[in-house]
């Protein structure tokens, strides 16, 4: 009986969101029938890498202890860290562009050994601990819903959509690249 109540959709909704955008970004591989299987373990990286540099100046268990409270330049420090985020795993893809296409790795191959690699590299950045302590700025993202309804992560996931849609309506297929 609760199944088609707006509440699950939008549960459904919340939770379609990260993976639809990390489908997104696949699927550039997948036209040109190659594949990136290192995509997820790459987003778990940058969300480790985002939430050991975005927590609370407050927060006990802090990983870094030097960084300062950034206070109103909070979403210039946000802009940072997801900018940092994109450069780590550029340099993964980019690893995994090399090997795929100058070592004549098969991606399958390729890019499963980079998964292990992205897991194990997130291990040893985080020590295998939890990560908490979030500035509320971080976390509102998650939580926020346009209207007091549909949750801004499916928000989020659908102008990545139309951004896709438009790269591929746009673009010969050939120019896309894994």
């Amino acid at each position: 009986p609760t199944f088609f109540t707006f509440g699950n959709f939008s549960n459904i909704a919340l939770n379609v969101a990260p993976r639809f955008i990390i489908a997104c970004g696949v699927s550039g591989c997948l036209i040109t029938k190659g594949t990136d299987l290192s995509a997820g373990r790459q987003v778990g990286l940058a969300a480790c890498l985002a939430g050991t540099l975005l927590q609370r100046p407050d927060y006990s268990g802090r990983i870094y202890e030097g960084l300062p409270d950034f206070g109103n330049m909070w979403w210039a420090w946000c802009l940072a860290v997801l900018l940092i985020c994109v450069l780590v795993c550029s340099i993964f893809g980019l690893i995994n562009g090399v090997v795929i296409s100058y070592l004549q790795v098969p991606a399958f191959i390729g890019t499963l050994g980079m998964q292990l690699i992205v897991y194990g590299a997130c291990l040893v950045y985080t020590d295998a601990t939890h990560i908490g302590g979030y500035h509320a700025a971080y976390t509102t993202v998650a939580r926020e819903r346009l209207l007091g309804v549909v949750p801004s992560p499916f928000l989020i996931a659908r102008a990545v959509r139309r951004v896709v849609w438009f790269i591929d309506k746009q673009m010969p297929r050939g120019e896309w690249s894994c």
